[in-house]
C-alpha cells in the first residue's frame, strides 16, 4: 500500500507552515506560510530596510543634484544666485515625478548627462547673448526651449514604442552601448585638458582627503555593520568634521568655507519668453542646439530603457518602458520650460535603493 501524502496525514496537516526536517532547512527567503504570506520577521524588517534605503538614496541624491545644478547654471552665476538655481532644480522636478508617477525602487533626480548637455546649451545661448541682446532670463528661455524639444523627441520614442525593441536585445548589449556613449563623451572632453598644466593647491588636497574619507568610511561601516547605511553615516560624519574644521580648525578656516555667502531667500529664475529673436537664434545656432537636443533625448531614453531591463531581469519588477518614456518626457519638458533641470529615472541612485532595501518585495515605492 503506497504511503500517504504529507497533506493527507495527520503529521502533514499538523506540520503545515513549517519546513520539514527531513528535507533540510530552507533558506529564509523561501519559507512562506500556508496562506502564501511571508514570515513575520520579514515583515518586521521591511520598514527598517525601506528607511535605510530612503536615507541612503537621499544622502547621495541631494548633494549630487546640487553639484549638477551648480555645474549646469554656471554661466548665470554673475546674474542670479547659483545656489538658488541649483536648489530649485534639485528639489522640484524629482519631487513632482515622485508624487505624480511613483514607481517601486525608482529614484527620480536630475541625471548627469542631462545636466552636462544643459550646460552646453546654456553656454551656446550665453555666448550669443551679447550679439542678440539677450538677458539672463531670455538665455534661460532659449535653453528651456531646447530641453523641451529634447524631451519631445523622447516622447516620440515612447509613442512609437521603440523601447520594446530593447527587449529583443541582451542586456549586456544595451549596457555596452550605454557605456560606449559615456566613454565617447569622456574622450571628447579629454583633449580639452591637454596643455592646461597641473592645478594643485592645499585646498585641493584637503578636499581630496575629505572625499577619500567618505569612501573609506562607507566601506568600513558597510563591512562592519551590514545593516547600517554606510554612505549616509560616512557623509554625515565627514560633513560634521568639515564644519568643525571650518569654524575651529587651525588654519583650515580658509579651506573649508561655504560655497556661497549667506543671503536672503531667492526664488526660481523664471524664463522670459518675450523679445527673444527665435529666427535669428535658429539661423545661427539651430544646428548645434538640435544636435544637443537629440543627444539628450537618446542618452536619457537609453538610461531609462536599460534600467527598466535591469529591474525586470534582476529584480522581477515588470514595467512598461514605453509608458515610462512618455510620462517622464512630458514632465521633463515642463520643467525645462520652467528653467529647471528635468528629472528622470536615475539608475545609479535607484540601485542604492535596491541594495539597501533588500529583497524585491521590500523595495520602497
Amino acid at each position: 500500500m503506497p504511503p500517504e501524502k504529507d497533506g493527507a496525514s495527520p503529521a502533514g496537516s499538523a506540520g503545515q507552515g513549517r519546513p520539514q526536517a527531513s528535507h533540510g532547512l530552507a533558506p529564509a527567503s523561501l519559507i512562506v506560510n500556508t496562506d502564501g504570506s511571508a514570515p513575520a520577521s520579514s515583515s518586521a524588517d521591511a520598514p527598517s530596510s525601506a528607511s535605510a534605503a530612503a536615507w541612503s538614496a537621499a544622502a547621495v541624491t541631494v548633494p549630487h543634484a546640487l553639484g549638477l545644478g551648480l555645474l549646469a547654471f554656471a554661466p548665470l552665476a554673475q546674474t542670479h544666485s547659483l545656489a538658488a538655481l541649483a536648489l530649485w532644480s534639485a528639489a522640484l522636478p524629482g519631487l513632482l515625478l515622485t508624487l505624480l508617477m511613483p514607481r517601486r525602487a525608482v529614484v527620480y533626480a536630475p541625471t548627469t548627462v542631462v545636466a552636462l548637455l544643459l550646460a552646453a546649451v546654456l553656454s551656446i545661448a550665453w555666448g550669443a547673448a551679447p550679439d542678440l541682446g539677450l538677458g539672463p532670463r531670455q538665455v534661460l528661455a532659449v535653453s528651456g526651449a531646447t530641453v523641451a524639444v529634447a524631451f519631445m523627441f523622447q516622447w516620440l520614442l515612447g509613442v512609437l514604442r521603440l523601447a520594446s525593441v530593447a527587449r529583443f536585445l541582451p542586456i549586456s548589449v544595451t549596457h555596452g552601448f550605454a557605456a560606449g556613449v559615456g566613454l565617447s563623451m569622456v574622450l571628447g572632453q579629454v583633449r580639452n585638458g591637454f596643455g592646461a598644466g597641473p592645478h594643485w593647491s592645499t585646498a585641493v588636497a584637503w578636499h581630496a582627503l575629505a572625499a577619500l574619507s567618505v569612501a573609506a568610511m562607507a566601506l568600513l561601516v558597510r563591512w562592519r555593520w551590514p545593516r547600517v547605511p554606510g554612505l549616509l553615516t560616512s557623509v554625515a560624519l565627514v560633513s560634521l568634521g568639515v564644519a568643525v574644521a571650518g569654524f575651529w580648525g587651525g588654519g583650515l578656516g580658509d579651506v573649508f568655507v561655504p560655497a556661497a555667502a549667506p543671503g536672503p531667500f531667492a526664488g526660481p529664475l523664471w524664463p522670459d519668453w518675450t523679445g527673444v529673436p527665435w529666427m535669428e537664434i535658429a539661423r545661427r545656432h539651430g544646428n548645434a542646439l538640435v544636435v544637443l537636443a537629440l543627444l539628450m533625448a537618446l542618452v536619457n531614453s537609453l538610461e531609462i530603457v536599460v534600467f527598466n531591463q535591469e529591474l525586470e531581469l534582476d529584480h522581477g519588477l515588470r514595467c512598461n518602458a514605453n509608458q515610462a518614456l512618455r510620462r517622464e518626457s512630458l514632465l521633463g519638458a515642463l520643467c525645462g520650460l520652467a528653467g529647471m533641470i528635468p528629472a528622470s529615472t536615475s539608475a545609479s541612485r535607484s540601485r542604492i535603493v535596491l541594495v539597501q532595501g533588500g529583497a524585491t518585495v521590500q523595495a520602497p515605492r
